[in-house]
């Protein structure tokens, strides 16, 4: 009988050891600094992609939607739900891979052959899911000098239908310093301008300020639309993106971003 309480009392004690490390971990959670993605899921402030640097094993994985006028996939009318998760890797690149339901609704869900065929590029005779897969990449060409912008080159939604794609090019200069650190935004204002194809065409840009670290105003214009928002971290980790598309509708995202 005496192991059998020797072991019980280990097992009580190993238990309440374990409970010491929650506030450890929450402590690291609240603690870390992170910064979201925008709204398409990339470095960006809404829909207009910068040149911030991005570094190598900061991610972000979250979910925006916009609506149909801003975000439309082919003639389907509801706005795009965006499931992102976005990482940055070596030699200046990080990456999007992205799941977009086109009916407005959380996750996926499968239709059947009531559904018209052409009405969406997943349509088939049998049916098909609603949802559209994608994959983003962005090259960081330059950081930030003292008398220099970032530079970066990218491409939006490279593989499958290609619905949300766009080459780009885009240059970012944050005042009064560059964002050395990966996952902070220092307090400041950076303004952004570049050039792009298809969602992106022409010229787009637009600029964000940060009174503190934890809240930023943006505003942006792209393909000749005008669009504003907010970026709260609510935590360090927990991000709330509140946006106004076209200065008239409602869209936005929640994300949750750290460092490995």
């Amino acid at each position: 009988m005496q192991p059998k309480i020797v072991n019980s009392q280990r097992t009580r004690a190993q238990t309440r050891g374990s409970w010491y490390l929650v506030p450890a971990l929450l402590s690291l959670l609240l603690l870390s600094p992170a910064r979201a993605a925008d709204l398409s899921g990339g470095a960006g402030l809404l829909l207009a992609p910068t040149a911030d640097y991005v570094g190598r094993g900061s991610y972000a994985f979250g979910i925006t939607t916009v609506d149909e006028h801003y975000r439309p996939y082919y003639k389907e009318p509801h706005a795009t739900v965006l499931h992102y998760y976005h990482i940055g890797l070596s030699g200046g690149i990080d990456v999007t891979m992205g799941i977009t339901n086109f009916d407005g609704r959380l996750f996926a869900q499968k239709f059947g052959s009531e559904r018209p065929l052409g009405s969406t590029a997943a349509g088939t005779p049998a049916g098909g899911w609603n949802i559209d897969r994608s994959l983003s990449a962005r090259l960081l060409l330059l950081r930030q000098g003292r008398h220099s912008p970032s530079l970066a080159l990218g491409m939006r939604d490279i593989t499958g239908t290609s619905n949300f794609g766009a080459n780009y090019l885009v240059a970012s200069y944050r005042f009064p310093k560059p964002v050395w650190d990966a996952n902070a935004t220092p307090p400041g204002i950076g303004v952004h301008l570049g050039i792009g194809t298809n969602r992106l065409h022409g010229l787009f840009g637009g600029i964000d300020y940060w009174p503190t670290s934890r809240l930023g105003v943006m505003a942006e214009t792209v393909d000749g639309r005008v669009h504003a928002g907010l970026r709260w971290r609510a935590t360090r980790q927990f991000q709330i993106q509140p946006s106004l598309m076209g200065l008239r509708w409602l869209g936005g995202g929640i994300a949750y971003a750290h460092r490995m």
